[in-house]
């Protein structure tokens, strides 16, 4: 994240308002979406990011990091932000004790739905290689649509209802949720080449408004149940 304006726009918006829980690897500390933009902005971080629940292994937050050793070769100054409760923290928290990541994964806690927006704003990437655990499947995948109309490339996992809201190749990227080498390799591509993030990211957004509007969306039903 290498825009001043924007990192200090979130910092002192309403710094003293903010109060997300988050924490930085395992370790809990408490700092607000205005001391991530800071965080992020000095260490002239690439970030990449994932904003829901934490219940479950399904979105595929442990193969992130279990893949980040192999991405960091390539992107040193990478910072993965979670973004989210839920269950499943403590087991991240501990993967991320285990590869010895602390100093590249940020765990933001509960964020309220106001705030959604800048974490996805603050973000390079995003990143979600979800996959099928037990009878949890992913269904259309609205964080990714989320993630578009913000401008930014995705990156998913090839199952479910995801390749309906990531085209592969135009709007994201998709992989085998279960493929370390297959998410890095589609996380270095994107954070190498600037020119096709911002691409794909473009072209992602445009997708989203123009064929996931409330208009179309409506026609479409409508044009069902004639």
């Amino acid at each position: 994240m290498k825009n001043l304006r924007l990192a200090f726009k979130y910092a002192f918006k309403d710094l003293t308002q903010q109060k997300i829980r988050a924490g930085l690897g395992a370790i809990g500390v408490m700092i607000s979406v205005g001391l991530l933009a800071i965080i992020l902005f000095l260490a002239d971080s690439i970030s990449i990011s994932y904003v829901n629940f934490l219940s479950n292994a399904a979105a595929g937050q442990d193969m992130v990091i279990k893949s980040l050793p192999q991405i960091i070769k390539n992107v040193p100054n990478l910072k993965y932000v979670i973004a989210g409760n839920g269950e499943y923290l403590k087991k991240l928290q501990n993967l991320t004790e285990e590869y010895q990541l602390n100093n590249h994964v940020i765990f933001a806690g509960y964020v309220p739905c106001d705030q959604l927006l800048n974490y996805y704003d603050l973000c390079d990437v995003f990143v979600m290689p979800s996959r099928q655990e037990g009878e949890n499947l992913e269904g259309l995948g609205l964080t990714f649509l989320e993630a578009s109309a913000r401008g930014k490339p995705v990156v998913g996992g090839n199952h479910g209802g995801v390749p309906e809201a990531v085209v592969h190749g135009e709007t994201g990227l998709l992989v085998d949720p279960h493929s370390t080498d297959d998410i890095a390799n589609a996380i270095i591509k994107l954070l190498s080449d600037n020119k096709l993030a911002q691409k794909i990211g473009r072209q992602g957004k445009e997708r989203v408004f123009s064929e996931f509007s409330w208009k179309n969306t409506a026609q479409k039903i409508l044009e069902k149940i004639k």
